[in-house]
């Protein structure tokens, strides 16, 4: 039983849950079955043809508010509902229920919730899911869900966020060395881009940000120097010689041989 199917990766559901629903529940009965039906096969007392035959019983529930359509939930329910109406041989029986709290007697639901849930209107999109069990294109939101959808990487694609450089890649690094620790001072900040060479463009790939603290920056920065392939590095002018004379000198920097010259323009 799969309680909050739409929160569930596709993957995970396909790759290991789906898995178990092919051992069946008594495999210890139907092996004594098999063993005592050997020896009646052997003993000339049974056929090989009257074997009795198992039926696998196991089954898969899947609850869930509903979702959008371009979600592997929507895509489940349509399959589903595909096969029940196609009536295919030979697949699993398959049953859906789609229930809206407009359906249910009075006595089931609490009225006041309702209402405030429905404060939005009763065709807000989150409302229609959640308690019309109604599948929605998109959402009320001033960014659509389903553009967002369509402009997210999917898991493998590239280029993503990297925690380390690929060694054929080649990176630039941004850098605002803000020495302020004040609450309302601009972040000292790093942006990592990694260069795409046939198209001349490039991506970001890694950020870092933070208030005040000299001794993190050095760190941080020393750590983006030894996981990725910078070959070309741009600073802010103010504060950018207080920065890289405090790296040249730390330990960090000087175990590995690490010195930060400026090109001068």
């Amino acid at each position: 039983m799969l309680d909050e199917f739409l929160l569930l990766p596709e993957e995970i559901i396909k790759n290991v849950l789906m898995p178990f629903l092919v051992a069946p529940q008594n495999i210890k009965e139907r092996m004594e079955i098999r063993e005592f039906e050997d020896k009646l096969i052997e003993e000339g007392l049974m056929k090989e043809e009257d074997r009795m035959v198992f039926e696998n019983t196991s089954k898969m529930v899947a609850l869930s508010s509903a979702s959008y359509t371009f979600e592997n939930l929507y895509k489940t329910y349509s399959e589903w509902c595909t096969k029940i109406l196609e009536k295919e041989q030979g697949e699993a029986k398959y049953f859906v229920s789609q229930l809206s709290y407009e359906a249910l007697p009075e006595e089931m639901i609490d009225k006041t919730i309702i209402e405030e849930a429905q404060a939005g209107g009763s065709s807000h999109s989150s409302f229609l899911r959640e308690y019309c069990a109604r599948f929605t294109d998109g959402s009320d939101s001033y960014f659509n869900a389903k553009k967002m959808e369509e402009c997210t990487l999917k898991l493998g694609e590239k280029p993503h966020t990297l925690l380390k450089g690929e060694s054929s890649k080649k990176y630039i690094l941004g850098i605002d060395p803000n020495m302020s620790d004040s609450p309302n001072a601009d972040y000292f900040a790093m942006a990592v881009l990694e260069v795409d060479e046939d198209t001349k463009t490039s991506t970001l790939v890694h950020t870092y940000a933070g208030l005040g603290n000299l001794k993190n920056h050095v760190a941080y920065f020393h750590y983006i120097m030894t996981h990725f392939n910078i070959i070309f590095i741009i600073l802010d002018n103010a504060g950018s010689d207080v920065f890289l004379s405090s790296c040249n000198e730390s330990e960090l920097f000087k175990k590995d041989k690490l010195n930060i010259k400026i090109i001068g323009f």
